[in-house]
């Protein structure tokens, strides 16, 4: 069995946890609901089983897709004006 220790203030409502921060964890964490971030930063490999919504994805270095990829009405790239 796993334990959450807090060594902050921790508010506890019904359904609803409130930590004030820094929160650490050392294992997993896991959500059935909904998981809502301003930010969000991983130093490792970050896995989803369903869909990724988002108003813009940005990679800094290479992408790739493993399946379709729909194009809803032109790819620009850099360099080349006639795309």
């Amino acid at each position: 069995m796993k334990y959450l220790i807090f060594n902050k203030p921790v508010n506890v409502q019904l359904n609803k946890v409130v930590i004030t921060p820094p929160l650490t964890a050392s294992g997993d964490i896991s959500s059935s609901g909904v998981i809502t971030a301003e930010h969000f930063e991983s130093s490792d490999d970050i896995t989803a089983a369903g869909t990724i919504q988002a108003e813009q994805l940005t990679s800094t270095d290479d992408a790739s897709v493993a399946g379709d990829l729909a194009i809803g009405s032109s790819i620009l790239h850099s360099g080349d004006i006639d795309t």
